[in-house]
């Protein structure tokens, strides 16, 4: 502590621990002198009976014993609040001789700041700037709390009350100025000898008063590279003391701790206490949000150490030079670190018909620590760029072609540029998040040596300036000289002459750009170009790029009648040989660009009035249709199984909702050229009209609502052609289907689709897991749209085309059935059910495949919970029994087939309902359909049900009798069918006295259950939700009795329950 020495002062207040003497600077004691005068004047004046005292407190005094310069100045006062004393202090400078006394021209005026309890502002406070310093006016307080309250009573307090009500006892000094000493009551002098943080009193009710004394002892720390004491860590990570922090104190107040921290030398150690204390959440987050993720903070420190690292290691051309430029840039590169974990989880999903929301980061910004919106911006731009980044630097170090292109790396660092600024701290961004990722146990030499070389790539092809390089031709000019209004194009043109003076960066003439962009393509054979042919590749080019940063800023199937294709953006006449030249061979480097690509050409397809017609557009017409066909062929690798990925990211649902969007205006343009006419010839219209058929199940993860219904209007205009034998046997089964499923065929059958001889039925699914799927199954993992295809042909096939072409439907059908992918196994399963709708029992038999698609069905039973997701499960479990119910009808469809019908329901029954209950019955979904296919083997078996009567009822009870049943409407709905269902088929057993009596007991508690839970819902709905539940039980009770003729002993039976329980008259209805 320079310039301090400890002693004993003569006269201070009995309860001061100890004192030191500090020097003042000659302005300091200025302030000082001025102060005494205006405390001697109010003593003075008589208006306060006790002697006016005034103290510098808290930062000033620990920062000047610490020898750090200091011109912020809390004056504490004794006696008077701090405005009171502001107003005698300017009454007392009012005076000329006074002002000059002491060289003062000017007073500033007074701020008041009013308390705010709520917000734990509890003092009121005023400021002004006064010699060169800021100045904080304040009465000396002590706070009392009541039980009820957790706001503090304030009361004029002494000095030693004032300084224990503090944050931290460093920060409880005071430096008296009528005694030119330092008073220390909590013990502070002897902590800044011991670099030490500690709080006055009690840390848990230290923070309690003011949770934000959290976050300004972290700083503390940090600034001061001091420690804090064990019990203070302790109580900072309470979580009743942060969910105080994060609730009641304003974020306003948050983020300028937060500001003042990232402002500071010592950013990294603060970050690191937050990380260590788990105070992450706490203060970046978005308080806003009633559902905000949880993020992963567990390689945080591996961020923030990254920065601090490069820091630390500035030279010329090093990392932190390169990309932090100047001190507002290094406070944001630490906003960047704070943010990296948010910025790993992107943006929430896109709202239907809205546009990309903000990443999840900018939201923990902008209402976690409230930073502007200069800041906000570069932390959403940085958000969404830092893949990219990531990326692109892979592709430097792996030396591919593209990064060597001068035009495609400098549009790219414009186009990062342009979305928030400062593309140099979008870098940051990417190395920070990508070094949570690495593995740096062993250092980061390898990690950054990696950086410094994509960074010196960017130098070396003279592009680290590229976002401010300058134009060599203005849009006027660039009107001028194409001879074009100006108009939303030319942005996007400009763009093009800028990507051509970065390909050649020792031009300064701009024809050259705009020659290049008007030159016609070589196929044009035209000598002398007409002027809207020489500027169609631009106004194409144009187009596109402006089409493309709408799809980027939103691509939602909502939005595709608003996506805006300007008739001014486009060359006034074409022909389908320019549109396939000019607009298709167009480069594209992202979906976004595609999807621009496809909306345009629709736009021009659609404006038919510019549409030139040639001799002979046959050629061109079929390139148009293969680049459309290619376009809205489902992409496998983007929604291979995509039904229950459970690990879909927001990226990847993101390319799935681009790729639908493409799809969309592709299909719009493939009806536009069938309605025109310009399809003539058949295999070409046979290719269109398979691709269509990948959109016929509105279900598909690729599929859409507009595309489903546009791909179905359009085939039902070429009904004719589509229901052709030639069209669904040659060009769709033995063409398309045939081929794709030649390698996957399982060995249980013949390429006739008959059972194979002497097979072994239960070893089916491992037959070729030995063989890549990529390999034997292109209908799965490239062509994923086959499974549509097959499924439509197989609901479009009447049961002659069926039989004569058995050979073309069996083996993709037993494909599907024996895949262990749930969506395509769930798929084999629907089309199974209607394949045996058009099946006759004789080809059943004669074929042997009704042996074999039973043992093919039931494994499927046992894909229960928990080993199957629930939701995988609900699903197998519905398809499967369907297929084996519609497989028993069919296959024992003769009175003659009784006893083998009988043997096939049995064992569905045990093998799937009994066992499947017995091993998830405690999941209400798969219980509530388990019971619903109980349903209907019970109705099939019909009175040979009652050999299953003692397990049916057992369970049944348990379902009705069960004290939570209300709770859960739906299953209970459904037990109490399914009794009716058991009392209607298993009657002869139940004149039996012990059975009769099991549901009776179990129709009883569940009316008593209803009944009290309606008594105590205070919704109506509810309530009349189990009213009906009531009246199903009413029912069953009228089914019992009448299944048992009613007699006498029975009704006496009843009568005594009755009697019993006197609402049960209402169930059982006796007079």
């Amino acid at each position: 502590m320079a310039s301090a020495s400890m002693g004993q002062a003569t006269s201070r207040p009995e309860d001061v621990v100890a004192t030191a003497r500090i020097t003042l600077t000659p302005q300091e004691s200025k302030l000082r002198n001025l102060l005494l005068d205006v405390a001697r004047y109010i003593d003075e004046s008589k208006e306060i009976k006790e002697r006016l005292e005034l103290r510098f407190a808290g930062g000033w005094v620990r920062d000047k014993l610490l020898a750090i310069p200091s011109n912020d100045i809390d004056t504490a006062i004794n006696s008077m609040t701090g405005y009171a004393f502001s107003l005698k202090m300017k009454e007392y400078l009012d005076v000329p001789e006074n002002r000059l006394k002491h060289g003062i021209e000017n007073v500033s005026s007074l701020h008041k700041i009013a308390a705010n309890p709520e917000k734990s502002k509890h003092l009121e406070t005023v400021t002004t700037k006064l010699l060169g310093y800021d100045l904080d006016f304040v009465n000396l307080r002590k706070e009392t709390y009541t039980v009820d309250s957790r706001n503090p009573q304030m009361e004029f307090g002494t000095a030693r009350e004032d300084a224990l009500r503090r944050d931290a006892t460093i920060n409880a000094l005071f430096y008296n100025i009528h005694t030119d000493e330092v008073e220390d009551f909590a013990g502070g002098l002897a902590d800044l000898d011991a670099r030490l943080i500690r709080t006055p009193l009690e840390p848990h009710q230290t923070f309690v008063d003011d949770p934000l004394r959290v976050l300004r002892l972290i700083r503390f720390a940090s600034r001061l590279n001091f420690r804090i004491d064990t019990d203070s860590e302790f109580s900072m990570g309470d979580p009743a003391i942060l969910d105080a922090l994060k609730l009641k104190i304003s974020r306003e107040r948050v983020g300028v701790e937060m500001e003042k921290m990232m402002n500071d030398r010592n950013t990294r150690t603060a970050f690191d206490l937050i990380d260590r204390l788990g105070l992450y959440t706490t203060i970046f987050t978005n308080p806003t949000a009633e559902h905000f993720p949880q993020v992963d903070t567990s390689n945080w420190r591996n961020a923030y150490n990254c920065l601090d690292l490069i820091k630390s290691n500035e030279s010329p051309a090093s990392i932190y030079k390169l990309l932090v430029r100047s001190d507002e840039s290094e406070a944001v590169a630490w906003v960047l670190a704070a943010l990296s974990p948010w910025a790993s989880l992107g943006s929430p999903p896109r709202p239907p018909g809205g546009k990309l929301p903000l990443p999840y980061a900018t939201f923990a910004a902008r209402e976690g620590i409230k930073s502007n919106n200069k800041i906000c911006d570069v932390v959403t731009g940085a958000s969404r760029h830092f893949r990219e980044i990531i990326d692109l630097k892979a592709a430097v170090l792996a030396k591919e072609s593209h990064v060597y292109e001068r035009d495609t790396l400098g549009m790219t660092i414009r186009r990062w540029d342009a979305n928030g600024g400062q593309w140099k701290l979008h870098v940051v961004l990417a190395i920070l998040v990508e070094s949570m990722g690495t593995d740096v146990t062993d250092g980061y030499d390898t990690f950054l040596q990696q950086w410094q070389k994509f960074l010196d790539h960017i130098i070396d092809m003279d592009l680290f300036e590229a976002a401010t390089c300058k134009r060599i031709i203005d849009g006027k000019q660039l009107s001028k000289e194409l001879k074009a209004k100006p108009g939303i194009w030319m942005t996007a043109a400009l763009d093009l002459v800028m990507a051509w003076q970065f390909r050649n960066p020792t031009e300064t003439d701009p024809r050259g750009a705009i020659e290049e962009h008007l030159t016609p393509h070589k196929h044009h054979e035209l000598t002398t170009p007409t002027p809207y042919l020489q500027n169609m590749t631009l106004l194409f080019s144009a187009a596109q790029k402006i089409v493309t940063e709408q799809v980027n800023k939103w691509a939602t199937i909502d939005d595709v009648d608003t996506l805006v294709v300007l008739v001014d953006a486009l060359p006034p006449k074409y022909t389908i040989r320019q549109l396939n030249d000019e607009l298709i061979q167009l480069p594209v480097y992202s979906q976004a660009e595609k999807t621009a690509k496809a909306a345009i050409l629709e736009r021009c397809l659609q404006s038919r009035e510019r549409l030139s017609p040639e001799d002979d557009d046959s050629i061109a017409t079929q390139e148009l249709i293969a680049w459309l066909i290619e376009i809205i062929r489902p992409d496998g690798a983007c929604f291979l199984n995509a039904s229950f990925d459970e690990a879909n990211s927001a990226e990847l649902e993101e390319s799935r909702e681009e790729w639908r969007f493409t799809s969309i205006f592709a299909l719009k343009s493939i009806k536009l050229l069938i309605s025109y006419g310009f399809i003539s010839e058949a295999s070409t219209m046979s290719d269109v009209l398979l691709s269509l058929l990948a959109f016929t199940q509105l279900g598909d993860t690729w599929n859409s609502k507009p595309a489903y219904e546009i791909s179905k209007d359009t085939l039902d205009h070429q009904s004719q052609e589509v229901h052709t034998g030639a069209f669904i046997v040659d060009y769709v089964l033995k063409g398309f289907i045939r081929p794709l499923f030649a390698k996957s065929t399982p060995q249980t059958i013949t390429s006739q689709g008959r059972k194979a001889p002497n097979e072994n039925l239960g070893n089916r699914i491992t037959e070729v897991a030995s063989i890549p799927d990529a390999i034997t199954k292109p209908w799965k993992c490239k062509d994923v749209h086959a499974v549509t295809v097959f499924k439509w042909v197989v609901t479009k096939a009447d049961e002659s085309l069926i039989s004569n072409n058995w050979h073309l439907f069996i083996p993709p059908l037993m494909t599907l059935l024996d895949d262990p992918t749930t969506s395509v196994r769930a798929s084999g399963l629907t089309i199974l059910s209607e394949f045996l709708k058009k099946t006759s029992p004789r080809m059943l038999v004669q074929t042997g495949l009704s042996d074999l698609l039973e043992e093919a069905l039931m494994p499927t039973l046992s894909f229960l919970p928990t080993l199957t997701p629930v939701a995988e499960s609900q699903l197998l479990l519905q398809k499967a029994y369907a297929a084996l119910l519609e497989l028993g009808d069919i296959r024992y469809s003769s009175e003659d087939d009784k006893l083998e019908r009988n043997r096939f329901y049995d064992k569905l029954m045990r093998e799937g309902i009994f066992y499947g209950i017995h091993h998830c019955g405690d999941i209400t979904i798969i219980m509530e359909l388990l019971l619903a296919e109980m349903s209907e083997i019970i109705t099939r078996l019909h009175i040979y049900s009652v050999k299953h009567a003692k397990d049916i009822l057992t369970l049944l009870s348990a379902v009705l009798a069960d004290p939570f049943a209300p709770s859960n409407p739906a299953l209970l709905l459904r037990g109490i069918k399914t009794v009716q269902t058991t009392i209607l088929n298993c009657w002869p057993i139940l004149s039996e006295e012990h059975h009769r009596v099991q549901i009776v007991k179990a129709l009883s508690i569940c009316w008593i259950n209803l009944t009290e839970e309606i008594m105590n819902s205070a919704s109506e709905n509810a309530k009349h939700e189990l009213d009906q539940l009531k009246q199903e039980l009413q029912v069953s009770a009228a089914l019992l009795y009448k299944s048992t003729g009613g007699t006498t002993g029975q009704e006496t039976a009843l009568t005594d329950v009755v009697n019993a329980y006197p609402d049960l008259s209402n169930l059982f209805k006796l007079e």
